[in-house]
This record gives structure tokens, sequence and C-alpha cells, in this order.
């Protein structure tokens, strides 16, 4: 059983990540940042050294240097957290249903920390 899989709002959300749209992914993994940044501006730095790192990178995310780095990230952070990510990305999922794509692929900024 997967760490996120209990919570179900963020564990579909988090599945879904994996056929999204890379421009689209990257915003949100962006939107997903500010909001762990906010809520608890250290919880990368403090336990990134636990992060399980998959040599054969059987985890879809894994590809991802920073998929990784915010999924494993999340595992560590408090309920309040995690619900108010998962309130984040069912309202883009909910405007991207609305409007066909949440994010324009040609206004998408690249990734960056």
């Amino acid at each position: 059983m997967r760490w996120y899989d209990k919570y179900e709002k963020l564990g579909r959300h988090i599945d879904a990540m994996k056929d999204m749209d890379s421009k689209r992914r990257d915003t949100l993994l962006q939107g997903i940042m500010a909001i762990i940044r906010r809520h608890s501006p250290d919880l990368l730095e403090k336990f990134i050294l636990e992060f399980p790192l998959d040599n054969s990178r059987q985890r879809w995310y894994d590809r991802d240097p920073y998929l990784w780095l915010t999924i494993n990230g999340l595992q560590h952070g408090r309920p309040d957290l995690l619900e108010t990510v998962a309130l984040y990305m069912a309202e883009e999922e909910e405007t991207a249903n609305q409007t066909g794509s949440a994010i324009p692929a040609d206004t998408a900024a690249p990734l960056t920390w």
C-alpha cells in the first residue's frame, strides 16, 4: 500500500498526475510546492534524507526529480497540509474540466523552484 492511499482525495489526484500533460503537471507541481513552502517551509530539507531513492525507478514519479521530491515530501506533511494540497488539486481539476485545460500550453512556465 502506498502512503497516499489512505488519503482518498489526495491519492486520486496524485494518481491522475501520472498521465497528465507535462506542462500542466509542472505548473501544478509549482502550486503544490508553493503550498508546502507556506505551510511547512522546512519540510523538504528536514526529511529529504529519509526519501526512498529507487535506483531502478520503478514508480512512475521516480523518473522526474520534481515529482519525486514533491510526492516524497508530502508523505511527511501534516494532515492539514495534505488536505490543502488535495483541495488545490481538486480546484485545478475542476477548472481543467470546465475550460478543457487549466493551463494553456503556450503560457505554462518552465518548472523552477
